[in-house]
């Protein structure tokens, strides 16, 4: 893909004005004095990871804070296919993970799983709009499968169940 370093420089130095959304740098900017902050290195180092078909740990991002630096040190890793985490065919129901499994018979079979329920009071100082309120969490329930899955049993098995739509008041 890119065989000479100054192909490799200009890409990280685009990569870097997309995420920091500045216009000009130059290779010898160093990352965090232009902006750059911890969610943004983890912003970059998945653009360069899959760019440049790479593997780079957050350690190595932060000794390399110039784009000139990075450069140097993309040029230098070998080339590794990006493996990218593609949807799952749409189905009834799916089977649980480990995990879930775990939290599924601790709460059905003992009743005494609280751990994950978060209680919140808000008292809000003006009149709430309740309708608005109410179609902010639709959006957010339409937007994530996670808030539209209840579990059941299928043949004595736990599984879960994406709902299209689910009603919310």
């Amino acid at each position: 893909m890119y065989t000479k370093l100054n192909e490799i420089e200009t890409k990280i130095l685009d990569i870097w004005k997309d995420i920091l959304e500045l216009e000009e740098l130059t290779l010898d900017d160093e990352f965090l004095k232009i902006g750059g902050n911890s969610l943004k290195a983890i912003a970059l180092q998945v653009q360069v990871e899959e760019e440049f078909n790479i593997e780079i740990e957050m350690v190595d991002m932060f000794k390399n804070l110039t784009a000139r630096d990075l450069a140097n040190y993309v040029f230098t890793k070998d080339k590794k296919e990006y493996f990218q985490i593609q949807p799952a065919e749409k189905q009834e129901y799916y089977p649980l993970s480990w995990p879930q499994e775990w939290v599924f018979f601790m709460s059905y079979f003992e009743n005494k799983m609280t751990n994950f329920n978060l209680p919140l009071t808000m008292v809000f100082e003006s009149e709430l709009d309740l309708e608005r309120l109410e179609k902010a969490f639709m959006l957010l329930v339409q937007r994530h499968e996670t808030l539209r899955t209840t579990f059941d049993f299928v043949n004595g098995e736990p599984v879960q169940i994406i709902h299209e739509d689910i009603e919310f008041k």
